[in-house]
């Protein structure tokens, strides 16, 4: 039996969602989110099955992948939807200039370890290249938290185009 993500609607609302949108749209949530919740995330959200992240009740997962060069394993939260049994990701580093470490080692080596809600699970990830559908799943994170649009801004900023990434489970 294949362990599955919990699943997450893009329709579905985040408990206390406005505020938290707030905070991390901040210059110091932003750089909490960077600097702070990302390391602290990986630990708490095991040690608590988690239940509990630096993002409350958001549906954030960790990601687990190689990286493409020390080839060590790195423990990545994100925030996460869920599309049948797929799990879709946005590579939006916080609207930052570059794309996150996280992207490129999920490409050089797509099978990875997602865990979330006391679950966990191997997934095989892939680059949504069509344009059309590119946008239609970062719809998704739009509707999930206004955060997403805002750092589309910031990367468009940039010149860079925020990346979508689906991983299948496998079987």
């Amino acid at each position: 039996m294949i362990a599955r993500i919990p699943s997450v609607s893009p329709e579905d609302r985040i408990p206390f969602g406005e505020p938290l949108t707030r905070l991390v749209l901040s210059p110091a949530g932003r750089w909490f989110a960077i600097n702070v919740a990302s390391r602290i995330d990986p630990l708490l959200m095991r040690v608590t099955n988690g239940k509990l992240s630096c993002f409350g009740r958001a549906p954030v997962l960790l990601l687990a992948v190689r990286g493409r060069k020390s080839g060590e394993l790195r423990t990545t939260p994100l925030l996460y939807y869920t599309e049948g049994d797929d799990v879709i990701l946005v590579a939006s580093n916080f609207g930052r200039e570059t794309h996150p470490a996280w992207y490129y080692n999920a490409l050089a080596a797509p099978e990875v370890t997602l865990m979330s809600g006391g679950r966990s699970g191997a997934y095989r990830a892939s680059e949504v290249t069509d344009e059309e559908e590119r946008r239609r799943l970062f719809g998704g994170f739009e509707r999930l938290t206004r955060v997403y649009s805002n750092y589309v801004g910031l990367a468009k900023s940039y010149g860079r185009q925020i990346r979508v990434l689906r991983f299948a489970p496998v079987h």
